[in-house]
């Protein structure tokens, strides 16, 4: 299992910058890595 935690920042035309706090958890099952679970917090 691993866990990655990272800041993104996005932004589309016409539109306010997206910015959060991400983390994501992933399983190696049989030679894949699987996403268990995915959380992110919308930074003001």
């Amino acid at each position: 299992m691993i866990l990655l935690a990272y800041r993104v920042s996005a932004n589309q035309a016409d539109s306010a910058i997206f910015e959060a706090l991400c983390m994501s958890s992933f399983h190696l099952r049989e030679g894949d890595w699987l996403r268990v679970s995915h959380q992110q917090t919308l930074l003001a």
